[in-house]
């Protein structure tokens, strides 16, 4: 696809040249119109809750038009934060946000069974997986990564082998933010994994060999990350990082879920495949002795939140308005 303004030039005017008869404009049509018949007997619900099905389709027609991989306009990338806008300069670059955002729209496709549209998510991810695997390698990235998490320890070589996404990334390798230092993390060592998390679920799904085929490389350099990341402390492996974007602490409630989610599907995938034994030991062996998920005492009861040490007097984040924590339930 076109990744500069010339170029996206030039492909529109061809398009545009492309529809100069009516068989043209009549085949557009009747592609179109396949492609939503096709799209709408995937799947269906009926709830017995009309207003609440209206929603429902609503947002799946949404889905269809933003992830549609038949789509002339994609250019066999995924859609940004907002994939329709008349803005010039959209909030947060219109990029994708790998802690959550570039994953919300991905996920209901697996669930509703419009698993198609997922092939130009995965194209963005592996066209920026050697730019996560150099930024894992560098010890400079990893102090960024942990600056003011509380983690005495500081890493004096990087982890080759592994894979480090930042907070915001763009298409074809593109680091949407340059800030070359903690900002372009926020503390959060889960990127990587969170953007893999939709293409982990799609395999679960749909069992296809040639995905997992695929998809374990990155699966094994994630979980090569984790198993250099973590800390060993009294007997418990210990994640340092944040659950909310640059509030950090000790065994945040996301990051020790993930690293625990990546690990055990790491393991499921290389069993599968015959592959990394003795690995798969080790990265048992965190699974096992890994840190409980962070909670504290809230009006009587035991509750979670977003990293250890919060107390009914001093919450944190955790009741926030925009409510992270909670994704981990």
């Amino acid at each position: 696809g076109a990744n500069t303004m010339a170029q996206a030039k030039e492909e529109a005017i061809r398009k545009l040249d492309a529809r100069d008869t009516q068989d043209s404009l009549d085949e557009a049509k009747q592609a179109h119109r396949e492609y939503w018949k096709d799209y709408w007997l995937k799947s269906y619900i009926n709830i017995q809750d009309e207003a609440v099905e209206r929603m429902y389709y609503g947002m799946l027609y949404q889905l269809g038009c933003s992830t549609s991989v038949s789509s002339e306009q994609n250019g066999e990338v995924a859609a940004g934060l907002f994939p329709w806008t008349a803005c010039d300069h959209p909030g947060w670059q219109g990029d994708y946000t790998t802690n959550t955002d570039f994953q919300r729209q991905i996920h209901p496709l697996v669930t509703a069974n419009r698993t198609d549209g997922i092939r130009n998510y995965i194209n963005v991810v592996k066209q920026y997986w050697p730019e996560a695997q150099r930024r894992s390698a560098s010890a400079e990235h990893l102090n960024w990564l942990i600056e003011g998490t509380g983690r005495t320890e500081k890493f004096t070589e990087g982890i080759p082998g592994g894979a480090l996404f930042p907070t915001h990334i763009g298409p074809w390798g593109a680091s949407t933010e340059q800030w070359d230092d903690a900002r372009d993390y926020f503390n959060s060592p889960t990127d990587a994994t969170s953007v893999l998390m939709p293409i982990v679920k799609l395999w679960k799904y749909t069992r296809d060999e040639a995905l997992l085929e695929e998809l374990y490389p990155m699966m094994r350099d994630v979980a090569v990350f984790w198993e250099n990341y973590v800390t060993f402390e009294n007997g418990k492996y210990v994640v340092y990082g944040a659950t909310h974007e640059g509030i950090a602490g000790r065994n945040p409630i996301l990051d020790v879920d993930a690293c625990k989610y990546m690990l055990e599907n790491t393991i499921l995938a290389a069993k599968e495949l015959g592959r990394d034994e003795e690995q798969t030991a080790r990265w048992q062996d965190i699974i096992d002795h890994m840190s409980s998920v962070p909670t504290m005492l809230y009006n009587g009861k035991t509750t979670i939140c977003d990293v250890e040490g919060r107390t009914q007097g001093d919450t944190g984040p955790t009741f926030w308005a925009n409510p992270v924590t909670i994704q981990s339930v």
